[in-house]
C-alpha cells in the first residue's frame, strides 16, 4: 500500500473517532467517506468527505528521496436550522482531531490548515456545509507515492 494511501486511511480513522462519547461536538464518526460515489443522504448527517486530488512532489535534496506535499479535501455536511453553528463546531471538532497528531503516527513530516470554507443552502432543509483545506507533507523512496 503506498504511503498516499496509508495516510488518507490514517485520516479517515481519526475522524471516525469524532463521537460525542470522546469529547467532540457531534457524532461525525459513522458518517465518514472517501470519495463517495453517490449523494449523502439526510440521515447519514452530519458527515464528512475526505478527497484527495492533486498534489507535488520535489526531490528531497537527499538521495533517492522525493518530498510530496498532498493537498486533502474534508468536506463537511450537516442539515437543520442551527446547521451553521453545528458546521462551524465540526470545523472545530476537525481541526482537534488532526491537531492530535500531525504526523499521522510518522508517516508524515507535518500537516497544516491551509483554509476553511463555509456555504449554506436551503433545499426542503436548510443544509450546512463546509471545507477544510490540508496539506500533509511526507516522503518516499524515488518512484513512489
Amino acid at each position: 500500500m503506498t504511503v498516499r494511501q496509508q495516510i488518507v486511511n490514517a485520516v479517515i480513522v481519526r475522524l471516525q473517532t469524532i463521537t460525542v462519547a470522546d469529547g467532540y461536538s457531534a457524532d461525525l464518526g459513522s458518517n465518514v467517506f472517501e470519495w463517495p460515489a453517490l449523494n449523502i443522504s439526510p440521515n447519514k448527517m452530519p458527515a464528512a468527505i475526505v478527497t484527495d486530488p492533486g498534489g507535488q512532489i520535489e526531490d528531497a535534496g537527499v538521495s533517492g528521496r522525493l518530498d510530496h506535499t498532498l493537498p486533502l479535501e474534508v468536506g463537511l455536511i450537516t442539515r437543520g436550522a442551527s446547521g451553521v453553528a453545528d458546521i462551524r463546531a465540526l470545523i472545530g471538532d476537525v481541526l482537534g482531531a488532526v491537531g492530535s497528531d500531525p504526523q499521522w503516527s510518522t508517516l508524515a513530516v507535518d500537516t497544516t490548515c491551509t483554509g476553511v470554507t463555509i456555504d449554506v443552502e436551503e433545499h426542503e432543509h436548510l443544509f450546512a456545509g463546509a471545507q477544510i483545506d490540508l496539506e500533509i507533507k511526507y516522503r518516499t523512496a524515488q518512484w513512489a507515492i
